[in-house]
């Protein structure tokens, strides 16, 4: 459980940082802010990218593993049916993170500019959130075997 609440919640920072600074620009948190966000800004790209596989539960992510070792927990205390309801909601939910993904990498809105300088702090936690992701995705020991 400590692992996906980790998992979870670097992939959330993640999209938060992301999400405050769109609504600092657009002034709203509208999913039409996300679109062409990928080709003009990488960084927010791929952080928003990995952060919401992650929380939708794709692999090689940490949110994966996280749902993993949490659901194999769960069976194993015989709550099979709390664990099929909850992978369900998983399915549900992967259909919001890629309409994330999806107009990120859709053509830009003409009538909204993408382009923006960020602050170096929001740079660097995007950079240390996005790789923690990625790292608890390729090697879960790393954090597994300490807890």
């Amino acid at each position: 459980m400590l692992f996906y609440a980790a998992a979870y919640s670097i992939a959330t920072i993640t999209s938060f940082v992301v999400m405050l600074l769109l609504s600092y620009k657009f002034d709203d948190d509208d999913i039409s802010n996300f679109k062409g966000l990928a080709k003009k800004q990488p960084l927010l790209g791929v952080a928003v990218t990995v952060a919401m596989l992650s929380l939708a539960g794709i692999p090689p992510t940490a949110g994966f593993f996280g749902k993993y070792y949490l659901f194999t927990q769960a069976i194993q205390a015989g709550y099979t049916g709390l664990v099929v309801i909850a992978i369900l909601g998983s399915l549900i939910s992967i259909v919001y993170y890629f309409r994330v993904i999806i107009n990120m990498y859709a053509p830009e809105d003409s009538s909204k500019e993408v382009l923006f300088d960020m602050p170096l702090a929001y740079k660097v936690v995007l950079i240390i959130t996005t790789a923690l992701t990625a790292a608890l995705g390729l090697f879960p020991d790393l954090l597994a075997g300490i807890i």
